[in-house]
């Protein structure tokens, strides 16, 4: 029985040994295996090596060998390559809406993917100036949790909090839990966001997840009518500005050349653009005008203009004098 156990483990350890210590540039010797399962008080020889790999090539594991003296065994195919997990630690550390515990956490998670040699690479973590992290440690659980309930077509409840002018955050309407029936999670401007149906005020409405606090199921089951199915949805990305609503608009943009790159990023397929003698182009797009579409336009320091419609352009002369106290 004990032998049957030793067994076992021996496989389990050899499996591990290839994929924390070997890729295409690292292998284990056949005596670096025996070696390192004698450090682990398992006993074995190159016979049962040599049938423990054949079996972990049965089970899927593709593992090559490496014509050096001695010959080395490696681990060929990884879930992911160095670049990928480069990839997926930098992303969780430049991601804004996670804590940073989590973000610590799950930089350790994916570092566990690769092997040995590859750690060190992936301890890097990239600079982003100025980034204000999350706060609340329980929003993807509240994301998890809202599927769930939409799954189940059940009500939520939450409190709602809201930075102050203390600057602490604070609880709306004296902690009063809000329920809702959660239509959709959407993701903008890096945060999640519930579109729901609010019975309170029998509208659809949407709410920030990092803002929510003690999110629950409820039993009751979730409201369904008319406007929840007609209602329409943020499907187009490019022409909300920093997801406040608006009317929407065909805008034709004046263009200075060195601000192309940053209006195309902003509308990309979306935009029809059409070059001009004059050094600069009409950009075509449509938007929700709101203060933020003003206030993105101020900021490009005159190298874009509202051409058309004109009414818009007044408006947006009014939204400038507005600022200047005029």
């Amino acid at each position: 029985m004990a032998g049957n156990s030793n067994g076992k483990l021996r496989i389990l350890f050899i499996m591990q040994m290839l994929q924390d210590e070997t890729d295409d540039e690292h292998g284990l010797s056949m005596s670096d295996i025996i070696s390192r399962l004698s450090e682990l008080g398992i006993s074995a020889d190159r016979k049962t090596i040599y049938t423990d790999l054949d079996a972990l090539r049965e089970f899927g594991m593709s593992i090559g060998t490496v014509q050096r003296s001695p010959v080395e065994y490696y681990l060929e195919r990884r879930e992911f390559s160095l670049d990928e997990l480069m990839l997926m630690v930098d992303a969780v550390q430049s991601c804004p809406f996670i804590t940073q515990s989590q973000a610590d956490r799950l930089g350790r998670n994916i570092r566990r993917l690769a092997t040995d040699s590859q750690r060190e690479k992936l301890e890097r973590r990239i600079h982003v100036d100025s980034r204000v992290r999350g706060h609340n440690d329980a929003m993807l659980s509240s994301v998890d949790k809202i599927h769930d309930a939409m799954h189940a077509r059940k009500k939520v409840s939450f409190t709602y909090w809201k930075i102050g002018l203390d600057g602490k955050a604070h609880a709306e309407y004296d902690g009063e839990r809000y329920v809702v029936s959660p239509m959709r999670i959407s993701f903008s401007d890096s945060r999640y966001y519930l579109t729901a149906w609010s019975d309170k005020h029998n509208e659809v409405r949407e709410y920030r997840v990092d803002r929510m606090q003690g999110l629950r199921q409820l039993d009751e089951k979730a409201v369904r009518n008319d406007l929840m199915t007609d209602y329409e949805y943020h499907v187009r990305d490019s022409q909300y500005f920093g997801h406040f609503d608006g009317p929407v608009t065909n805008v034709t943009l004046r263009v200075e050349r060195d601000l192309m790159p940053a209006v195309i990023d902003r509308f990309g397929k979306d935009a029809v653009v059409k070059a001009r003698d004059d050094g600069a182009a009409d950009v075509r797009a449509s938007v929700r005008v709101s203060p933020q579409f003003f206030g993105w336009v101020s900021g490009m320091d005159g190298f874009v203009t509202i051409v058309k419609p004109s009414k818009l352009a007044e408006e947006y002369r009014d939204y400038l004098r507005k600022l200047l106290g005029e």
